[in-house]
This record gives C-alpha cells, structure tokens and sequence, in this order.
C-alpha cells in the first residue's frame, strides 16, 4: 500500500485510483513487450551507470538538503557525469558543487512563487533536451508525478524515485516512502538502493580565503567584531512561514540593548520591505537585504555568531556554520525538513487544526504561538551559555 502526501481523501482516492490503472496498464505492458520490464535490484546494483540526472525542481531550502545525496552519488560512481536538474534560483548554489558535472534549468510553473515561471508548454523542449543527453539513470527526489511523468516521456530507462503524490508506475524502481525520516535520508536512500552506503556532511558552499576576506572587509568597515554578530531573516518564500515582523523588530532591539549584539538583516531583493521594518527598530540595525549574493551570505554566515530567521534557505546555509534558531510553521514538522546542522534551535508550535489551510489560514496560530520571550531566552542561551 503505497503512502500519499496528501491529507485530503478527495486527493487520495482520485490518485489511488490513477495508480491502480497505471500499474495495470504498466503490468500488461511489460508482459507484451518484456524487454523493457525493469532491472532486478541486485543487477541494479552492479550496473556503473555512466550518465546520471538527479532532479529537484522545488525551492533553494530543499536542494540544500538533497546536496548529501548529490554527493553519494558521486561517490557510488566515481566515473559517471553527473547532472541535476533544477530550478534558477538554485543555479549559484548548485554551481558551487564539485560532485556535479552540469546543472539543467528549468522553472517548473507550478514551483514559481513570486518568480515568472516559464509555463506548462516549456516542458516540451524541456523533454526534448533529456532525450538528446540519453541518460541512463534519472533519481527524482521530490516524489512528484509531474517529474515522474516528464522522466517517463523523456525515454530514460532506469527511474528511481517515489510515488508519494501519484506516479509510482512511471518509474522503474518505486522506493516505499514511510514516515519518520528527515527529508535529507529519504533522498540518501535512492542512493543507498543504488549500493552506496555511508555517511555525508555537506557544507552548502565550500569558502575559499577569498569569501572568508569579504566577511571580514564586510565586518571592519561596519566596526564590528565578528563573534558578535547575529544575522537575522524575516523573510520566507511562502506567507505561512514568516514569524511577525513586528516580533522580529522587537527581538533585535532586544539583542541590541541587552545583549549588545551587531544586528544584521538579510535576504533577497523581494525582501527589502521586510528587512527595512526590522531596520526601523534602531539606527544601529543594518539592512542587506537583496546585497549579498549565496556564497557571500555563507560567508556572513560563516564568520557571526548565530541565526535567527524562518524556515527558509538561509537557515539551512547558516546551520551548517553556526548556531542558529528557526522558526518554523506548523505545517512544517522540524523532524522532517528541519536544517541539517548540531546547534539548530527549531522553535515549533503544530496547532491540531486538521488539515493545514496554509496560505488561507486566517489566524496562523502556530507562528503567533512562537513568543518573543521564547526566542530570547534561545538567544540569551548562545550568548550567554549558562544561562537557561
């Protein structure tokens, strides 16, 4: 019995029903024409696949988690060309890893949030592309069906993925997906099928003297010393996932009176609005949002203090380098897509309010929930370790 990410029956019913017919049209078709049923695991195993795609074509927050697994595969096959296909915005990111070959762009509409996506018809030539570069092997992380489809169609003859939103039948090789895990092992765990077997710590960029100079340029020309800094991000792609700005304003006046903290505001272009409401708390608060670019954000990151920001990409970036204290909604549980990292604080408040309404959610209790006083006392802790 496969399990579907969906929460409302209506979903699950409709695409059990798809599923059934499409692993019965599948079946028959692999008695008709047995060469193109699926390899044996064991087989699969063996086989050093030459020309490898990995695909992720959500936000920047889930590629970052999904760069362990980029890394296994590397490791799994040493000769292999490496490719990942990706959304835009992941590109910087993506570019800065050593165990790709080649990064693919394509803006999935349905992924596009406040970006233009390309549209529905982009995923034509899109296919045409994947069937020019053969690929012998394709591992789609997200478990989604649009992906799986787009894999099937493309030709590629080994697809290993999930069928958590429907599709299970397009690919070659359906991973059962149980609940439990961070998001980071389900996507370890297409690779361990593969035969690789290990474990990764992944740093999202790999700082060279260079990064390190301009943190430290960065620092000197605000008269601040490094150890003192906290970086804060009010910012998240989605509504439901930013914690009040007001409470953001509060907390950094506070670090700055009490705990003499330097006040860094970060975050995209888009965000600048935001980042200004935090800055008006004091004239001390310095705003550079939409001014650093990723690599000279880790490298911010790299040289502060701590984090304080929502469950979004820059969370994950600075968990990798320093203490950091999320905050996240109730419809992301921390346990599964939490920052990968040993100093994360994840301040979660889950309200038992049946299925989430997200962006329609009139009170979001879960982040009003999430107290000014809760986060001080986070803060105080880093600062001020003895203290409880």
């Amino acid at each position: 019995m496969r399990h579907y990410a969906f929460k409302r029956k209506t979903w699950i019913i409709l695409i059990h029903a798809i599923d059934t017919m499409g692993d019965l049209a599948v079946a028959l078709g692999r008695r008709i024409f047995p060469r193109y049923a699926p390899v044996d695991a064991t087989t699969l195993r063996r086989t050093e696949f030459a020309n490898i795609l990995a695909v992720r074509l959500d936000h920047a927050g889930d590629v970052l988690l999904v760069l362990p697994a980029l890394r296994a595969i590397r490791e799994r096959f040493p000769k292999a060309r490496v490719s990942v296909l990706a959304a835009s915005w992941s590109l910087e990111l993506l570019e800065a890893q050593d165990c790709i070959d080649h990064v693919l762009t394509f803006d999935a509409p349905w992924f596009a949030r406040g970006h233009h996506g390309a549209g529905w018809w982009s995923a034509i030539p899109l296919l045409l592309r994947l069937r020019r570069e053969r690929f012998d092997l394709a591992l789609e992380f997200r478990g989604d069906i649009r992906h799986s489809l787009i894999l099937w169609l493309a030709g590629i003859r080994v697809r290993i993925g999930y069928g958590v939103t429907g599709g299970g039948f397009l690919l070659t090789h359906e991973l059962v997906h149980a609940p439990g895990q961070h998001e980071s092992e389900y996507d370890l765990d297409l690779v361990r099928y593969l035969g690789w077997q290990g474990h990764i710590t992944v740093k999202p960029f790999e700082l060279k003297q260079e990064d390190i100079q301009f943190a430290d340029r960065l620092f000197a020309s605000l008269g601040w010393t490094a150890d003192n800094v906290l970086v804060i991000h009010p910012g998240a792609g989605l509504r439901w996932k930013r914690w009040p700005l007001d409470r953001f304003q509060r907390t950094a006046v506070w670090a700055r009176e009490q705990l003499g903290a330097q006040i860094l505001v970060v975050g995209g272009g888009s965000e600048s609005n935001l980042g200004e409401t935090v800055a008006s708390g004091s004239e001390e608060i310095i705003n550079l949002c939409g001014q650093l670019t990723l690599r000279q954000l880790a490298s911010v990151l790299s040289k502060s203090r701590a984090f304080l920001g929502n469950d979004s990409a820059p969370a994950h970036i600075a968990a990798a380098y320093i203490p950091a204290i999320v905050i996240f909604s109730g419809a992301n549980d921390p346990d599964r897509w939490g920052p990968l990292g040993s100093g994360v604080t994840a301040l979660y408040h889950p309200e038992a309010c049946g299925t989430c309404p997200r962006n329609t959610c009139p009170t979001m209790k879960c982040l009003d929930a999430v107290a000014v006083e809760e986060v001080v006392r986070a803060l105080r802790h880093i600062w001020e370790p003895t203290v409880r």
